[in-house]
């Protein structure tokens, strides 16, 4: 299956599946380049997610504005990819999606100010704890997915986190000001319960029977 893709009732099947377990040590940015369609923050230090009996190690993450995937049709401003490999070079892809509130103290102004420009490559050397945007408790989705880029490979393991991270308008328009362009890849062919929301227990969704579900807020489901 292609990626990306809509969310909603019809795609999701509710199961208790084990959570992946998270192991992130520090990471450092070492270099940043713009490839045309995103800004991808390469990295350095141990940082994993571990599930379904594999490591995947954090190679880099990129943004993408508006959001690749939409949830009963919406669209966020901004989705990020941390993405991950495994030995045998399967990817996993953790998604995290940002809706307009206040600033994110990982993105002040010295992380957008030195960004380079289309088909440049910087050395960067920054620090970024990305621990405090990762936040499973609230549930997140799972299918076998591709890539969102050439070559579109399939065989992707994607985890969108279902907690909402806020971003503040000028942070958004800040990477939005070097591409101008809107940077999704629109959304692909989906088949009826593909998706797992994978929830714990006491914190079931529940439907509103107009196509929505609702958890705890703020996240994607509500």
């Amino acid at each position: 299956m292609q990626s990306p893709i809509d969310i909603n009732e019809e795609t999701i099947r509710l199961e208790k599946i084990p959570f992946p377990k998270v192991r992130y040590e520090g990471t450092e940015i070492s270099t940043v380049e713009n490839n045309g369609w995103s800004i991808l923050f390469h990295c350095k230090g141990k940082n994993q997610i571990i599930t379904d009996k594999k490591v995947y190690d954090l190679n880099q993450f990129h943004f993408h504005s508006q959001s690749e995937h939409t949830f009963n049709g919406k669209r966020y401003p901004l989705e990020m990819h941390l993405v991950h490999q495994a030995e045998n070079g399967n990817f996993l892809v953790l998604a995290i999606l940002f809706s307009v509130g206040k600033p994110n103290s990982e993105f002040q102004d010295n992380f957008w100010s030195t960004l380079p420009s289309i088909d440049e490559k910087k050395t960067y050397g920054m620090k970024i704890d990305l621990l405090k945007l990762i936040d499973l408790e609230e549930g997140f989705f799972k299918y076998d997915g591709s890539l969102t880029t050439p070559p579109y490979t399939e065989g992707v393991t994607w985890i969108i986190q279902n907690k909402l991270q806020t971003i503040s308008e000028t942070q958004v328009k800040r990477y939005r000001e070097i591409f101008l362009k809107e940077t999704y890849r629109e959304i692909q062919t989906v088949h009826p319960n593909s998706v797992t929301f994978a929830f714990k227990d006491g914190r079931e969704p529940i439907s509103n029977g107009r196509g929505c579900l609702t958890l705890h807020s703020p996240t994607i489901l509500s």
